[in-house]
């Protein structure tokens, strides 16, 4: 159960813009500070409530939850039966309820919920991890042979061992994808459609209109576009198609599960829609997931991904919000700076920083016992609108792990989880991340896929 503790933040309306959630005073320790995730930066006048029943709700059970939240003055805006999750939001505090702060509401439901509650936390914001976008006038040929990163990982000699044909499936959880990218065509697609259309009653989770290939959690409706940039860079560095045109992926055949949890670099992702996509990627089978954010400390997001043994998360060491500034120090004490989800130690996620060309920590990645390994992520060339692109950030470089992952677990399809960890691990080791990352090591395929070191 949650505990109130320390001051709270009224509620109020609007989300708070990117970078002006930045500027919050105390962000960095502010998950370790206050609850519900009040001090972290969220979607104001909203929480989440968690039943402790995990099975299908009855009419009848909604009925009394909806009662319930009428009673503290809020209304549910969308109800996920498959995470479960409510989301409820307050009227204007400035005309009916003056007073009202997010704590007092949390614990005032776990009253009136007699017992019936799991967990209530707010609706934290969702941050991508990734440096200001430049597009120098390469065709995209050109920016193939600037993909220095696969020569880095030797992701060519890999491919003489395995080209990823098995198609694993990879959920990407980010600001979706453009299909119409000539380099994007490893999509996965949905059991439940056929070319005739949609199998009715197809499977537990088939209760979306249009999900051939992901969904579209910003906008409840099919994936269709990528306002961003952001999530079509990830799938193309996890799988642009191997063919000699175009920038190249690092798989041949993953199935790529578009998974839209936000829509621009200014409009922040969500909480709630990050756990209905997690919810999502597990229930249709994902064996990959990539998670190019950072977050807050939210207890049922840490649930979800211990929960789901069998998938192997991924995600970024996170940058220093300010981009002129030298990455921070990540950990777990009173008084370390926490990036989530790096920073939980658990078997199924794997946290990675951003290294240079030359084997350097990138200036403004984040580093730290929580961190895992190092993989490219400074100048790195993807796929972008319906062309090529070049970024920078932690962003890039989670994708490079997942990628091969997704190599791992097509080459072995008998191993664990923790043994696809203990094979990603195998990196090459490079003086610069000695002690700033817990193996010392840069990512390398072709030693996780068993080639004698570099």
């Amino acid at each position: 159960m949650p505990t109130l503790e320390g001051s709270l933040a009224p509620v109020s309306f609007e989300p708070v813009p990117e970078e002006a959630a930045l500027e919050v005073p105390g962000l960095e320790n502010a998950q370790t500070k206050r609850p519900f995730g009040v001090g972290y930066p969220h979607r104001q006048r909203e929480l989440l409530v968690f039943p402790k029943a995990k099975g299908v709700e009855s009419a009848e059970e909604r009925g009394q939850w909806e009662s319930t939240f009428e009673q503290v003055g809020a209304k549910v805006i969308r109800f996920d039966p498959a995470v479960p999750m409510y989301v409820i939001r307050f009227e204007d505090p400035d005309i009916e309820h003056p007073d009202i702060e997010l704590g007092n509401v949390a614990a005032k439901l776990e009253e009136l919920g007699a017992n019936r509650v799991d967990s209530i936390y707010a609706n934290s914001c969702v941050f991508t991890q990734m440096f200001s976008p430049q597009y120098p006038d390469f065709s995209c040929d050109a920016a193939r042979e600037e993909q220095w990163a696969l020569n880095t990982i030797r992701i060519r000699e890999a491919w003489g061992i395995e080209r990823g044909e098995r198609g694993v499936v990879v959920g990407v959880i980010d600001s979706g994808f453009d299909h119409a990218n000539p380099d994007l065509k490893s999509f996965w697609n949905n059991p439940c459609y056929t070319e005739t259309g949609r199998i009715p009653n197809c499977h537990p989770a088939d209760t979306r209109i249009g999900d051939r290939h992901g969904w579209d959690f910003y906008s409840n409706r099919p994936p269709l576009e990528d306002n961003a940039t952001h999530g079509t860079m990830i799938a193309g560095i996890i799988g642009a198609e191997i063919n000699g045109f175009g920038i190249d992926g690092i798989n041949g055949k993953p199935a790529m599960m578009d998974l839209r949890v936000y829509d621009t670099m200014a409009e922040t992702g969500s909480l709630d829609r990050l756990m209905s996509a997690i919810s999502y990627a597990v229930d249709y089978g994902a064996q990959v997931i990539n998670m190019s954010f950072t977050t807050d400390a939210a207890s049922p997001l840490r649930a979800a991904i211990q929960n789901a043994k069998e998938v192997l998360f991924v995600t970024a060491a996170g940058d220093n919000p300010y981009g002129d500034k030298a990455g921070r120090q990540l950990g777990t004490g009173p008084t370390d700076i926490a990036t989530y989800p790096c920073v939980w130690d658990l078997p199924n996620l794997v946290c990675v920083t951003s290294s240079t060309r030359n084997d350097d920590l990138a200036f403004g990645a984040n580093f730290g016992v929580p961190v895992h390994l190092a993989a490219p992520g400074k100048e790195i060339w993807s796929s972008a609108g319906l062309s090529c692109g070049m970024k920078s950030g932690t962003s890039l470089a989670a994708p490079h792990v997942a990628g091969v992952a997704a190599l791992l677990r097509s080459a072995f399809p008998n191993e664990t989880v923790e043994q696809i960890v203990s094979r990603l691990l195998k990196g090459k080791a490079v003086p610069a991340l000695h002690g700033k990352t817990k193996t010392g090591m840069r990512l390398d395929a072709c030693s996780a896929l068993g080639c004698p070191p570099p």
